[in-house]
């Protein structure tokens, strides 16, 4: 989800491959759909000042497709990855999109908006990203890496990526640790089961009593 630059719209991806562009904030009013992606959406953000275009929209998609579309709901351009993309950002006021893709071509890519090109850039980072954005001025791009660590381009004559900080890597997904929920619920409900029966036991000698 993502408003544009005037403020004048919301722009919202779901599941079901459309991106929609409401007016704000009347967002019951539907100024236009934009349609032709294959799979679910990923992404959204808004640009503009490119050429005669005043403001346009940008979606990034599990099909692995980034289209550029007008407010009017007009595709412009689009750009084809081949991998699902997870994450998407461009400067406020730029000419190019840096766009994070998972499997089977993992990677950070830089995407000039204003080519007709459908083949992106050489990557910038060859390995799976968590998330990307873009640092205000020089648009130089920040990600986040598997590990859970900022990266963020290299100082000097040396390329590469530096932490911005070193701390500890991030523990495995927590949804990993719930796994085993529902059979710990079943453990405990067998638990209490028998706990009862015994109960009931000791209750019925008493009467026998």
């Amino acid at each position: 989800m993502a408003l544009t630059r005037s403020g004048r719209f919301l722009v919202v991806g779901d599941n079901h491959e459309k991106v929609r562009i409401s007016c704000y904030p009347q967002t019951t009013e539907i100024r236009s759909i934009c349609l032709g992606h294959s799979s679910q959406i990923t992404a959204v953000t808004t640009v503009r000042g490119l050429g005669s275009v005043e403001e346009a929209v940008l979606s990034a998609s599990v099909d692995g497709s980034l289209r550029l579309w007008s407010l009017d709901g007009e595709p412009l351009r689009c750009w084809q990855f081949g991998s699902a993309i997870s994450s998407l950002s461009c400067p406020a006021e730029g000419d190019s999109a840096l766009v994070a893709c998972e499997d089977p071509s993992p990677g950070l890519r830089k995407v000039s908006l204003k080519t007709t090109d459908e083949v992106a850039e050489a990557p910038l980072v060859d390995e799976a990203l968590q998330a990307v954005c873009t640092q205000p001025g020089d648009g130089a791009p920040l990600w986040v890496d598997r590990r859970g660590h900022l990266r963020f381009p290299s100082a000097g004559e040396a390329a590469g990526w530096e932490d911005i900080f070193d701390g500890e890597d991030l523990p495995p997904c927590l949804a990993s640790l719930c796994k085993s929920v529902g059979d710990t619920e079943a453990d405990g409900d067998g638990g209490d089961g028998e706990d009862e029966d015994a109960d009931k036991g000791r209750a019925s000698k008493k009467k026998r009593r």
